[in-house]
């Protein structure tokens, strides 16, 4: 029996915005709702479960301090970003924690993706490991370091 997660009640929600409000990001109660939808189609699709009330709040907070996110689009990116994660935890088949991921994501968007969504949808299976696996990264990276063609 699959169990969707539970759309964000409305404390949830303004406990969220508090934190991302500080970047000038807000979700109002129908995009959470959205939101939540889109999630439980995402993991029908990807064939998973989730126990622990969903990643949205994780995604949300992870994100917000990007240079590339912009309240404009907000939603719609938590959208792309939900369905990336879980096609990511299949990709990887499951060797990187929530958190790990997360970690190579964000680090993949800020960096080599330069906030492109398409681009970070892009990676394999391998960047994202190394991601998750190195700290310090730095768009200026030493010697050795791939390009962005390379890396993705």
């Amino acid at each position: 029996m699959f169990l969707p997660p539970a759309p964000m009640t409305a404390q949830a929600i303004e406990k969220l915005n508090q934190a991302t409000g500080v970047y000038g990001l807000a979700l109002t109660a129908a995009q959470a709702a959205m939101l939540a939808q889109r999630e439980s189609e995402s993991l029908l699709r990807a064939g998973r479960m989730d126990f622990d009330g969903g990643i949205l709040r994780e995604l949300a907070l992870a994100f917000a301090a990007s240079p590339h996110v912009f309240k404009d689009t907000w939603a719609e990116m938590l959208g792309e970003l939900i369905e990336l994660f879980y096609a990511f935890k299949n990709e990887t088949h499951d060797r990187l924690s929530d958190e790990e991921l997360l970690h190579a994501m964000v680090r993949l968007f800020n960096g080599p993706a330069q906030g492109s969504l398409r681009a970070l949808a892009d990676c394999r299976e391998e960047t994202l490991l190394r991601f998750a696996a190195e700290d310090g990264f730095s768009p200026e990276r030493d010697e050795g370091e791939e390009d962005y063609d390379d890396a993705v």
